[in-house]
């Protein structure tokens, strides 16, 4: 959202604009998503490459033989071809063992199913709910406009959900027994990330999606509003004293679970324990040496060629960014607790 933070590419600076309104329409940008100055660079290069004009007519790359073999496993219906999580491999599942992963987390406890449902009148009731929050004067009338969204939302309609496979959730052995049959012959079922598509022409296409959206933004703004340091702690003494004890348990260790906003408590042992399991599956190498200094001017080297060769110009050699890079420091491994899925 390009709403109250300014960023400029290899400078990370944030200006408030006072004389926008936080709930307008948006404008169609989306800045990068971080200050790292190699990111954004990358980003911004994809955005430019997206507004140069694509031959449409081109040969088909592949052969007779191929093109009736594509056509042939899209029309096969034993089977669910989908993108693997969180990397761009293909999964090829069949398709009783993807309908079994579906089932399984609709009944658990972060579902429910209904006895009837009616999106005309689910409609009607968010209209009116936000039309008495603008005629009791909570909301204005750009957040009016922003929330009922015209005929989007009078449009909207339900989803569907489709799981896209954790592969990389599976056992390390198991993994690299599928990756070299190249057929999951142990029938091991991965884990699904559950997926709500909304098959409409429009952003954003659900009821809910506006209300959320005008949540997090109120949100940000709330963000900058200044807050008083000197507040008076609403904790009793023995309340500190337990927090204090908790803090300073090497026993244990206190982390934010994935995807909400639970607290979990863990054993020592079992996090080090599952910290060392993922550092040793095929996603990490343990690195017998490692010099940041010799790394830092490697990169800046590299950046260097690449402005000496006339691949990216002055501007964009500011991606050495001074300070910055030469102050970076090795990052820390950490892990969340995953939510039920």
């Amino acid at each position: 959202m390009n709403l109250l933070e300014n960023y400029d590419v290899g400078i990370c600076s944030v200006k408030k604009k006072t004389d926008l309104h936080p709930f307008r329409s948006n404008t169609g940008y989306k800045p990068a998503s971080t200050c790292h100055t190699l990111e954004n660079y990358i980003d911004l290069t994809k955005l430019e490459l997206s507004f140069l004009p694509i031959e449409r007519n081109v040969k088909n790359n592949l052969t007779k033989g191929e093109r009736i073999a594509l056509r042939n496993l899209k029309n096969d219906e034993t089977i669910v071809i989908k993108k693997a999580d969180k990397n761009s491999n293909c999964v090829i599942l069949d398709r009783l063992d993807y309908i079994t992963e579906v089932t399984r987390q609709l009944n658990t406890q972060h579902y429910c199913q209904l006895d009837s449902f009616n999106m005309a009148e689910l409609k009607i009731q968010v209209i009116e709910y936000i039309k008495s929050l603008y005629d009791q004067g909570i909301i204005d009338k750009i957040s009016f406009k922003f929330l009922t969204n015209g005929q989007k939302l009078r449009d909207a309609r339900l989803g569907r959900i489709y799981i896209l496979p954790k592969i990389h959730r599976l056992e390390t052995e198991t993994f690299k027994q599928i990756q070299h049959d190249g057929l999951n012959e142990l029938n091991i079922i991965p884990p699904g990330r559950p997926i709500i598509s909304h098959n409409t022409g429009y952003k954003p296409a659900s009821t809910c999606h506006t209300l959320e959206n005008y949540i997090d933004l109120t949100k940000l703004e709330l963000s900058f509003l200044p807050i008083e340091r000197n507040v008076k702690n609403n904790l009793t003494k023995g309340e500190r004293i337990a927090l204090r004890n908790l803090k300073n348990d090497e026993t244990i260790v206190i982390k934010k679970a994935d995807k909400n906003s639970n607290c979990v408590i863990l054993d020592r042992l079992d996090y080090i324990t599952e910290v060392t399991r993922q550092l040793n599956t095929q996603h990490y190498c343990q690195l017998d040496s490692f010099n940041m200094a010799e790394l830092k001017i490697q990169v800046i080297e590299y950046i260097k060629s690449l402005y000496d060769q006339g691949i990216i110009d002055k501007y964009h050699s500011n991606l050495t960014n001074g300070q910055k890079l030469r102050d970076a420091i090795r990052g820390e491994f950490i892990f969340s607790q995953n939510s039920p899925s």
